[in-house]
């Protein structure tokens, strides 16, 4: 009797120990859930943001989407609203980390790049907006806009000679000839880097078809001639 009563206290602690532990197992969940749950608390939370922004209420939507960022981790979404909202509050730099961040997390969206560089142009930041043009171009070439906007960079940063060669990929990619305004950028350039012959071939090839009433140009051609 008395091994009876003992197999049955084990048997009993043991069920409860089996118990006890599925009832663990059950409030537990796994990554994957985890990942969903947080998925739709990101993509709630974008919703809501874009809401607010439509209301103008876009301090609201920053201090939203700056929790979500907080709780769930640099979810590209998030990340991309987040830049978003912090342009439309004119705080465009930061809105720059952001729009990287996102594309961190979604290399298929290139075009996060661009923004990420357009937001620092917008605040003089050229070495944060060399690097994601670079970034961008590393993936996509062939992109003569992008081309455009870093020999701007590069002219600005007194490198002229970078600058010089991104205006001629630039017209490589999109297989035409300069414009006018173009061809006195790209003259003057060439004279920077000390290559007056260039530089006397292209501004007299620029000044040739400039009109009389196109001043900004004339005066680009004049100043380097």
């Amino acid at each position: 009797m008395q091994a009876i009563k003992l197999f049955k206290t084990i048997f009993s602690a043991a069920a409860v120990g089996i118990v006890a532990v599925a009832l663990c197992a059950c409030g537990e969940k796994s990554p994957e859930e985890i990942a969903q749950t947080n998925k739709r608390k990101a993509e709630l939370a974008v919703r809501r943001a874009q809401v607010m922004s439509a209301e103008n209420k876009n301090a609201q939507a920053v201090e939203m989407l700056e929790t979500a960022y907080r709780e769930l981790g640099a979810l590209p979404n998030v990340c991309e609203a987040l830049g978003n909202a912090l342009a439309q509050e004119g705080k465009t730099d930061s809105a720059g980390v952001f729009y990287e961040q996102a594309f961190d997390g979604d290399n298929s969206r290139l075009d996060l790049l661009v923004f990420a560089a357009n937001a620092y142009e917008q605040t003089s930041n050229w070495d944060a907006a060399e690097q994601a043009y670079l970034k961008y171009l590393a993936k996509k070439n062939d992109d003569p806009s992008a081309h455009k906007h870093l020999a701007k960079i590069y002219q600005k940063q007194g490198n002229f000679e970078k600058s010089l060669n991104e205006y001629m990929a630039m017209l490589k990619t999109a297989k035409r000839n300069p414009d006018t305004a173009e061809a006195a950028v790209i003259g003057g350039l060439f004279f920077k880097i000390g290559n007056t012959a260039q530089a006397k071939l292209w501004l007299e090839s620029a000044l040739e078809v400039t009109l009389p009433e196109n001043t900004a140009t004339r005066r680009e051609i004049y100043t380097n001639l």
